[in-house]
């Protein structure tokens, strides 16, 4: 898979994908950082000629479809039913791993009251720091298919693993601060570990 073939649907046990074009991921980045907007905002947001509102509006309708974001009906100020948009668990964790000028931080704040990978990620970066947890999220978007089909708590122990890898550059130290983090904020690491060595010594048995 290219990192460029998100995961789309699910249709029982089969995974199917589909690129996402340039101006869904523009709508997607813009939400993960600006929630709670109407089309359009987003459409202001994102800076595209107002004459073009229609593709915006496919574009939007699309992420949701693909649940990527999703919506909610609200009044306006003149009392008018408009609908207002927020990325999913889905939608934020591609916003991170696939937005190369993406603000990590704000995203995390944005969300973390509402998302739990979220805070936990929130709680990582503080321990981590900024250019580590960037280098992280940087080489993550290869588990989309895993996070959409079970959610980010049930990818995160094979996200955690392939980061270990990534730390072998990185001091000791500074590499067991890492991973504790990681297990104190995921605890299926720790568990995934421990069968894993557990397999691993019976074999060498």
């Amino acid at each position: 898979m290219s990192s460029k073939e998100p995961l789309k649907k699910i249709s029982g046990n089969e995974i199917i994908f589909k690129e996402l074009g340039s101006l869904q991921e523009k709508v997607l980045f813009f939400l993960a950082e600006n929630p709670e907007n109407h089309k359009q905002a987003i459409q202001q947001g994102i800076q595209y000629p107002s004459e073009q509102y229609g593709s915006v509006l496919k574009a939007v309708d699309t992420l949701e479809k693909s649940d990527y974001i999703k919506s909610k009906e609200i009044k306006s100020q003149k009392n008018v039913k408009i609908k207002i948009y927020n990325c999913t668990e889905l939608g934020v964790f591609y916003a991170l791993t696939r937005n190369s000028d993406a603000n990590i931080l704000k995203i995390l704040d944005t969300h973390k009251d509402k998302i739990e990978f979220c805070k936990q990620f929130r709680a990582i970066y503080d321990v981590w720091g900024h250019d580590h947890f960037a280098m992280f999220v940087k080489d993550m978007s290869e588990f989309l298919p895993m996070v959409q089909k079970n959610g980010v708590e049930q990818a995160s122990p094979y996200l955690m693993i392939k980061f270990a890898k990534l730390m072998q550059t990185i001091d000791p130290k500074t590499r067991q601060k890492n991973v504790k983090e990681a297990m104190k904020q995921f605890p299926y690491l720790k568990q995934m570990l421990k069968e894993t060595k557990k397999n691993i010594d019976e074999v060498l048995k």
